[in-house]
């Protein structure tokens, strides 16, 4: 909705990236995919002045470029080929660094076993172990902020299949339990 108030552009879809930013999506490293997303005229100079040094490509600092995302839209694929040049080359932890110190949003797109041995995540203690009925513990995702006057916690796992049926039936809503396990039998429950 934003774009069309703003830009009186009706968004369509477009791969991974964003109609609002552009360029934005994954690109393909030696070793991996980062996600970018440009919303700033800054951020999208500092892309623009990396690709030059590091391709030479002098055609990316054309200042047809220059400005709001919305006067690069129609030039997204050549974009995304520039910027495909400039991280194809590199592993997914050098565009990151070097992503992040030219203030460009950069950031890795990690399998679910990367995520877990993140180095940043690790420092934050970010997954928790839970107690588990069935296993000694189970690590998970902890609070994604802390806040001192109203601490985060988690006190079990999610439930198991079926676990608070009785609570929720008999306790909650006054079924018998007679008529819960009749429901269970036949499958309803």
């Amino acid at each position: 909705m934003g774009k069309w108030l703003d830009d009186g552009i009706i968004p369509r879809r477009v791969g991974s990236g964003l109609t609002a930013s552009v360029p934005s999506g994954a690109y393909p490293c030696r070793d991996g995919r980062v996600y970018l997303m440009v919303n700033r005229p800054a951020h999208w100079a500092a892309l623009a002045q990396w690709i030059h040094e590091k391709t030479g490509n002098e055609e990316v600092l054309d200042p047809l470029f220059e400005g709001p995302s919305s006067r690069r839209i129609e030039y997204r694929e050549l974009l995304d080929l520039f910027i495909s040049e400039l991280t194809e080359g590199q592993t997914v932890q050098d565009v990151f660094q070097e992503g992040q110190r030219r203030h460009i949003a950069f950031t890795p797109l990690y399998s679910p076993e990367e995520v877990i041995r993140d180095a940043h995540l690790a420092a934050r203690e970010f997954f928790v172990s839970v107690p588990h009925p069935t296993i000694e513990s189970l690590q998970m995702p902890g609070a994604p902020y802390r806040h001192t006057a109203t601490p985060w916690a988690i006190r079990r796992p999610a439930p198991r299949f079926g676990e608070h049926n009785k609570a929720i039936y008999c306790d909650e809503l006054g079924l018998q339990f007679d008529a819960l396990q009749d429901l269970v039998d036949r499958g309803v429950v």
